[in-house]
């Protein structure tokens, strides 16, 4: 059954021009399958999602886009980016608020400090997408608990 949705996926890309997520699928060999698992898990949530250009400093490589719709937050949409060299440090974005003190100068989430020990970081292998997913909405949480309060 993997095998079979696996060709599938393949096929479709092949009819949409050989293009994914704004990087060229360049040899037969080139699988496209962890990307389609990743979206399929994260669409299994009930949100929308959708593969498209890296935003940002990552030029290439692979980023799906999810509306987020919460009570809480302001609607948005976040991206996460997985850039070619970088599958376990992906960066994300949202067009949503940006006042913060938490954002780099692209614009991307300052999720977790580049020192912190593995366990306190997502891991791609251990946790998946929905637990990135988690720490994403947990952090625009955060976010506009500050803003609203103002620290």
């Amino acid at each position: 059954m993997y095998r079979r949705r696996v060709r599938r996926a393949e096929s479709e890309l092949e009819q949409l021009g050989a293009t994914y997520r704004g990087a060229r699928v360049e040899k037969p060999g080139d699988r496209p399958a962890p990307r389609l698992l990743f979206q399929d898990r994260i669409a299994s949530t009930g949100l929308a999602v959708r593969p498209v250009r890296p935003p940002g400093t990552v030029w290439v490589g692979f980023a799906p886009a999810i509306g987020v719709r919460d009570p809480d937050l302001p609607e948005q949409t976040v991206t996460i980016a997985f850039g070619p060299g970088r599958p376990d440090t992906p960066l994300v974005f949202s067009d949503g608020p940006r006042q913060s003190p938490h954002r780099y100068s692209d614009g991307s989430l300052c999720m977790w400090c580049p020192g912190d020990p593995p366990e306190q970081c997502w891991d791609r292998r251990r946790d998946g997408p929905i637990v990135l997913l988690g720490l994403v909405l947990a952090h625009l949480m955060r976010e506009e608990w500050w803003r609203r309060t103002g620290g």
